[in-house]
């Protein structure tokens, strides 16, 4: 089964993103290949028409958005959809919008236990004024998480900053 998820052509990392090749093969061990006969889309807004095609495809968490809706078929296994408005345009009853697969990290990486408060953190979208975020983030006193980061480069980052 082969691990879908979004890569940029200029080569910049999006955080969200790139968690896919970290988390899942960790979590399904031996699960991934390059056999494209099957296709895996998890982390990431991936449901679109845009997506390539393949004589099977799973859903399992993906959100809808930035193009027009997919066309899914009986190639098309859905488990789980990111939200209750992934499910809604796809037309799937509302339990089907669970929450961002991302949210699976905990699983790898449990919460640190720590003293003191802890502080917020803001991660704009990776397309967004990134620099323009990170000086608001400052005058503010947030954490700043730069969308550009890897995610092992971030999460050093983050401990680093209020862990």
């Amino acid at each position: 089964m082969k691990l879908f998820y979004f890569r940029d052509k200029s080569g910049i990392s999006n955080f969200g993103d790139a968690l896919n090749p970290w988390m899942w093969p960790r979590l399904l061990p031996d699960a991934f290949d390059e056999d494209a006969a099957t296709q895996f889309l998890s982390i990431g807004t991936l449901l679109n028409d845009r997506l390539p095609a393949a004589p099977r495809t799973v859903v399992f968490g993906a959100g809808v958005g930035y193009c027009e809706l997919p066309r899914p078929d009986h190639s098309w296994t859905v488990y789980c959809v990111r939200g209750p408005l992934s499910a809604r345009a796809l037309g799937l009853s509302a339990d089907a919008g669970v929450t961002d697969p991302a949210a699976l990290i905990r699983r790898l990486r449990p919460p640190r236990r720590t003293t003191g408060a802890r502080g917020h953190a803001f991660m704009p979208h990776w397309q967004s004024e990134v620099d323009g975020w990170r000086r608001i983030c400052e005058v503010n006193g947030l954490a700043f998480i730069d969308p550009r980061w890897r995610p092992t480069v971030c999460s050093t980052r983050w401990t680093a900053r209020i862990g």
